[in-house]
């Protein structure tokens, strides 16, 4: 995301410290991180609704003067999520460690002791599989005008709070 345009905003950036604008920048890219979860929870198919709480979103630090946020299958507190399933299915289930499988496909495995065919999930194939690929890119387009402005608007109040303390 790149800030452009508004002039008073650019100006306002030349006299306040970087550290109001990095304070801001950093809550608007974690608000807009959520943002962008929430609209990939709306992509998954409803008759697999539970799989919502295997995404998140996360913002962190990185060095001193940067910071990273990331949303999709298995990120932040959703890589610790289980699910609740059928008492009658079989097999692990799909959790915050596995839901990649359904998102990304796998190749056809075999277990190491027998060579027992365990299958594949297609990395684009039919149906389902298509469709679990679908939640993120399909997430992030559906938001990504929104996060965009969110993190703008975020910054904008940043300096405009720095700038009215300063000023007073």
């Amino acid at each position: 995301l790149r800030l452009t345009g508004d002039k008073g905003l650019v100006n306002m950036l030349d006299t306040i410290a970087p550290g109001k604008a990095r304070q801001g920048a950093r809550t608007g890219l974690a608000k807009a991180m959520r943002l962008l979860a929430k609209q990939m929870k709306a992509q998954v198919p409803t008759d697999k609704k539970r799989l919502k709480v295997l995404i998140g979103s996360r913002a962190e630090a990185t060095k001193k003067d940067a910071f990273a946020a990331k949303a999709g299958g298995a990120v932040g507190d959703a890589y610790k999520a289980k699910p609740r399933r059928g008492t009658k299915k079989r097999g692990v289930g799909m959790s915050g460690k596995n839901i990649h499988w359904l998102m990304v496909g796998t190749k056809d495995r075999k277990t190491k002791k027998n060579n027992g065919n365990r299958g594949k999930i297609p990395a684009s194939a039919s149906s389902d599989a298509a469709k679990y690929q679908q939640i993120v890119p399909a997430g992030f387009a559906a938001g990504k005008d929104a996060a965009a402005a969110l993190v703008r608007a975020e910054i904008t109040k940043a300096l405009e709070k720095a700038k009215a303390k300063d000023g007073k």
